[in-house]
């Protein structure tokens, strides 16, 4: 029997995801911190603890902070 994949976990499974990747932009563009990011995007360190630890999603105002600070083109990180 193949399991399935529930809405919830595939969601968590994505936000991880997501957290890894811009952990990965993150530490490539030069921020070896979260503070240092945050303190860019005018956001907590908590905040973008969050995000990267795939806690939360980025609302879309700090999401394009955050491709802008990383020099990336949106939305280049899910």
């Amino acid at each position: 029997m193949i399991p399935h994949c529930t809405g919830m976990e595939n969601e968590n499974r994505n936000l991880k995801r997501f957290g890894q990747n811009l952990k990965a932009h993150r530490l490539d563009s030069g921020f070896p911190t979260l503070r240092s990011l945050a303190d860019k995007v005018g956001i907590s360190y908590k905040s973008l603890f969050n995000i990267e630890s795939g806690l939360n999603w980025p609302s879309m105002p700090v999401y394009l902070r955050i491709c802008q600070e990383l020099k990336l083109p949106d939305p280049p990180l899910f």
